[in-house]
């Protein structure tokens, strides 16, 4: 069967931030016309593209003209030239195998349109917002800050991210000048596996979060009326975080149902 589709982007840099994660740019052939921060981008190689040294054999053949894609959210300024993913490397998955293969030059397939309602257009701009995330879920946060979100004084931004080890908190240092740079920023790095170097909190994102110690320390309530809560990245990290909130009265987005809790499922 003929192929219905090309390859129409090329890898710009690739970042190895450990053997498991990366930062990798892309540069589509045609103008991609922007986008919202929060949004996603569905990426592809074929199945003859070789799989990264690390990584195990496909769990099934593929086909080698097959077009494996998957959609992920973008981590780059939404006015860049270049579309920036997070990436976390899959051992025995399909596509994540392939694209920690990739180096700069290469070759890729990009969907033509960039999707997604996991954005800010609907919060009000007085609303503290926290951005809950897991892993390689912080992307669609580094977007919206980077591409610029409302500074305004009357509110606080939170950026709370949970992983295993202290080397997988990516974009560390980026979230720890802005923290420094905006007095209503708050940056909160939590790892669930214990390390004697590390100085800050431990255990799981959501319970560190929403436990009374942290609220106070950035001073939050958790009010419906006053925050506006996203989340990104493990199931049960997510599920667990919306039991909380609802307890506080927060209600999740569903369809045109409203409510104050915007979730993003990586699986």
């Amino acid at each position: 069967m003929a192929k219905t589709f090309e390859y129409n982007a090329t890898v710009v840099s690739t970042l190895m931030l450990t053997d498991y994660l990366m930062v990798m740019s892309v540069r589509p052939d045609a103008t991609m016309g922007g986008f919202v921060p929060g949004q996603y981008a569905t990426i592809g190689l074929t199945g003859d593209a070789p799989r990264a040294q690390l990584s195990k054999p496909d769990k099934q053949p593929v086909d080698p003209a097959q077009l494996i894609r998957r959609p992920y959210s973008i981590s780059s300024n939404a006015t860049s030239d270049e579309i920036e993913f997070y990436l976390a490397l899959v051992e025995d998955g399909a596509l994540t195998p392939r694209l920690f293969a990739l180096q700069t030059g290469d070759r890729m397939y990009m969907a033509p349109k960039i999707v997604g309602k996991f954005t800010l257009e609907e919060v009000a701009d007085h609303k503290n917002l926290i951005l809950l995330s897991t892993g390689t879920g912080l992307a669609p946060y580094m977007s919206m800050l980077r591409t610029g979100v409302d500074w305004s004084k009357n509110r606080k931004i939170i950026v709370a991210h949970g992983v295993r080890h202290e080397e997988d908190l990516g974009y560390r240092e980026e979230l720890e000048a802005l923290e420094k740079a905006q007095s209503n920023f708050f940056y909160l790095p939590v790892l669930s596996r214990q390390s004697s170097s590390w100085k800050g909190k431990t255990g799981y994102i959501q319970n560190v979060l929403f436990e009374k110690e942290t609220l106070d320390q950035i001073g939050l309530s958790l009010s419906p009326e006053k925050d506006e809560v996203f989340i990104c990245g493990n199931p049960s990290m997510i599920q667990a975080a919306i039991e909380t909130l609802q307890s506080k009265g927060f209600a999740v987005i569903k369809g045109r149902n409203p409510g104050q809790i915007h979730i993003e499922e990586y699986w």
